[in-house]
């Protein structure tokens, strides 16, 4: 049996970090086990250990992930001996599982408030505080109106931001009544996880409280200014008098308690003011960002804490208090773009000179590539060109280097602006309008389950007679309280703004003859021409034998990538339906509305797509034949827009959305950094619910599913996934 410890929940921006951890472990003869939602081949590459897993919930989510997780280690032979939480949305889970195998771990009770910042603001209230502790007025944000209350009470300065994420996205400054619409619509694609509007801190600095094992420091932190706020620099240890180093490192050790931290990895972010007083900005039960673990490694000596978070977890290591003693400075500052407009060259041998002239340098690097999009105001800690790291005794110098050094690599990095205001954007605008009006809507159905299972009960179950699916469309649309068959027939028409119909709750008997002939009911009245093509089998999705291992493919078990269905096809498929018979692995379907995409894109991006025509071509799915199509990612007519893309890949030919240009892969690429699990709509698939889409206003994806390979029968009977699916264009 192979030991392991299991890392949850880290972004793969931090591959570099999950590797770092790998080497520990090896030298002690111990395994990494990869936890996360939505494993990638990029972490098969890593750990031959991966599970893909739902990370946070309600309690019976969490419970429910952890019995999977349970049974997969059986199949595997192997057994977790530690635990290491490495993002805020793997705390959840990872503290569950620690707990239920008794390991060295945070507390999971406190868990959510790492996750949910405004859990944290309201546990916040509660707890017993020091005098110059300021704990800052806040509200839930549902809607637009409860910032406009809000800021009635409070007035700006607000903040607006998401309750679960990092790497400031989603956040804006309210300065003025008249930021308030913007700032909803920047963190609108989040208000369905959480969101939140809180009291800004004015004239405040920033830093962090950062411990492991309770060896602890405090790093100073430097934002853009604007409505965006991104982290632009870290200089640590942070370059205080003695007392207030002391008040913040106390302050950090009183959050830690607040949200459960034993002795685990954490990074709780301070505002300092000028009268000495401090108020949280957000705890994160997790190793810091922007290489600040690694920075530390060269400021204090003979510290290294990701070995101490290794050793702490599997029991190695004790917690001891302690306030780390510098021997230099050392901090990084992101590069910041010149110039709106796409990267047309990188001079890699003046940032090499860069380098070498420069004993102080310790890291340059860039993360942008040929022909992306940059801004000089970036969104989020994503947006900017990269980042210089320098060390230094006087923090002053080093601040100043830094500034220096990143001036000198932006002038290496060539900018060809773009002059957008020249530009004519009106389609853009009206696409961007019409998006924002798109809605999901949520149905709960199940006052209909004894109606129908009655009605099944004493029919004569000939699913397939056409007599019998007429006497259900009747009883359905005869016992729907809020005519919801109405509703299915609108889903992606004009002027009705529908891209998406959830309903919950229509049967609850585990039946495939009953659950199809809902099924083809449902598609009936949402008016589906379900195409039944001859060259490939579309209604069952379940996993066959041959799709254990394969990938964007409807009968496997691998991931299937964001896309929208048969572009390859010369008829159009306007709508597809899914209801779900049976789901034992319990694996969503992830939904990405085009609101949320188009939000992450400037107006000349928008413009590229509307010019941009892939050509489409089809899968696995299609038997002994390629078909192809060309059509534009992104079209308006009638004053309607229709979407275009495709991100899955065939086993043999490659991507199914092919293009040449180097500017539209940028592109394209950039949007499917933004394509993942934690961004997703999620429709659940539990017994007798139905899901409606619009294929050309919502891209639909699925998780990789941990199945056991004996369990992918062809018998619908006995297999543990059954859905029924429907596509094709409106009647």
């Amino acid at each position: 049996m192979d030991k392991v410890v299991a890392i949850f929940g880290y972004n793969n921006t931090r591959l570099y970090d999950v590797i770092k951890i790998k080497n520990i472990l090896e030298k002690q003869r111990i395994d990494v086990l990869l936890c996360k939602d939505g494993v990638t081949s990029e972490d098969k590459a890593v750990s031959q250990y991966c599970f893909d897993t739902k990370l946070h919930g309600t309690h019976q989510e969490i419970e429910q992930a952890y019995f999977y997780l349970k049974s997969w280690l059986i199949s595997q032979d192997i057994q977790i001996i530690g635990i290491l939480p490495f993002s805020d949305k793997g705390v959840l889970l990872a503290s569950y599982v620690a707990e239920k195998l008794e390991l060295v771990s945070d507390d999971y009770m406190t868990a959510v408030t790492g996750l949910d910042k405004f859990k944290f603001r309201t546990m916040e209230v509660t707890a017993s505080t020091p005098v110059w502790y300021k704990k800052p007025k806040f509200q839930e944000v549902k809607q637009m109106t409860d910032i406009s209350k809000f800021y009635s009470l409070i007035a700006a300065p607000l903040y607006v931001k998401p309750t679960q994420e990092g790497n400031s996205r989603g956040g804006f400054l309210v300065k003025s009544i008249e930021d308030i619409e913007n700032a909803f619509q920047n963190v609108k694609p989040y208000v369905n996880e959480g969101a939140i509007v809180e009291e800004c801190a004015i004239g405040a600095r920033e830093f962090s409280f950062d411990t492991v094992a309770g060896k602890c420091w405090v790093t100073e932190k430097e934002t853009t200014t604007g409505h965006y706020r991104a982290e632009i620099q870290q200089i640590l240890p942070a370059p205080l008098s003695q007392d207030e180093y002391n008040r913040l490192i106390e302050a950090g050790r009183l959050v830690a308690e607040i949200s459960g931290s034993k002795g685990g990895a954490a990074h709780n972010e301070l505002f300092l003011f000028s009268d000495s007083t401090i108020m949280t900005v957000e705890p994160n039960r997790r190793p810091a960002g922007m290489h600040i673990w690694d920075m530390a490694e060269h400021v204090f000596p003979d510290f290294k804490p990701f070995n101490i978070w290794v050793n702490w977890a599997i029991g190695k290591q004790s917690m001891v208090s302690e306030v780390l003693e510098a021997q230099q400075y050392v901090g990084i500052r992101m590069i910041q773009a010149s110039s709106n407009g796409n990267i047309v060259e990188i001079v890699n041998e003046d940032i090499n000179a860069i380098k070498a002239c420069c004993n102080e340098v310790i890291e340059i690097s860039i993360s942008k590539k040929l022909n992306e999009t940059v801004y000089t105001n970036p969104k989020d800690n994503a947006g900017f060109l990269g980042y210089v790291i320098a060390k230094h005794k006087d923090p002053d110098k080093l601040k100043s280097l830094l500034n220096n050094l990143c001036n000198q690599v932006c002038k290496a990095i060539k900018i060809k602006p773009v002059n957008e205001e020249k530009l004519d954007y009106s389609l853009i605008k009206k696409i961007r309008q019409e998006a924002e009006k798109e809605k999901v809507i949520a149905l709960d159905c199940s006052y209909m389950k004894p109606f129908i299972e009655e009605w099944w009960k004493k029919s004569n179950h000939d699913f397939k007679s056409i007599e019998t699916k007429e006497e259900l469309k009747s009883l359905l649309i005869d016992k729907f309280k809020n005519e919801e068959h109405l509703k299915l027939s609108r889903v992606g028409l004009k002027d009705y703004y529908i891209s998406v119909i959830f309903i919950v709750g229509l049967f609850s008997k585990d039946d495939p003859d009953l659950a199809y002939l809902v099924h083809e009911t449902l598609s009936d009245l949402a008016q589906i021409n379900d195409i039944k093509y001859p060259y490939e089998d579309h209604k069952k999705i379940f996993i066959k034998p041959e799709g254990f291992e394969i990938g964007d493919w409807g009968n496997g078990a691998g991931a299937i990538s964001p896309h929208c269905d048969d572009l390859y096809e010369k008829t159009d498929t306007d709508l597809l339906s899914l209801t779900t018979c049976r789901d034992k692995l319990k694996v969503s379907t992830l939904l990405f509305l085009a609101d949320q995409i188009f939000k992450n894109l400037s107006d000349s991006e928008m413009d590229r797509l509307t010019k941009m025509i892939p050509l489409f071509s089809s899968g696995k799915n299609v038997n002994d034949r390629v078909i192809e199509k060309k059509r534009p990612v992104l079209s308006c007519k009638n004053n309607s827009f229709f979407m275009a893309l495709d991100y899955r890949m065939d086993e043999n030919r490659g991507d199914r959305m092919q293009i040449q240009d180097e500017q539209d892969l940028a592109l394209l690429r950039k949007i499917k950094t933004y394509l993942t699990s934690e961004n997703a709509l999620k429709a659940e698939s539990e017994v007798g619910n139905f899901v409606i889409l619009s294929n050309t206003k919502v891209l639909h994806a699925r998780e990789a599913i941990n199945a056991v390979k004996e369990l992918c029968s062809l018998d619908v009977d006995a297999t543990p996934r059954l859905l029924f699916r429907s596509k094709g264009p409106r009647l």
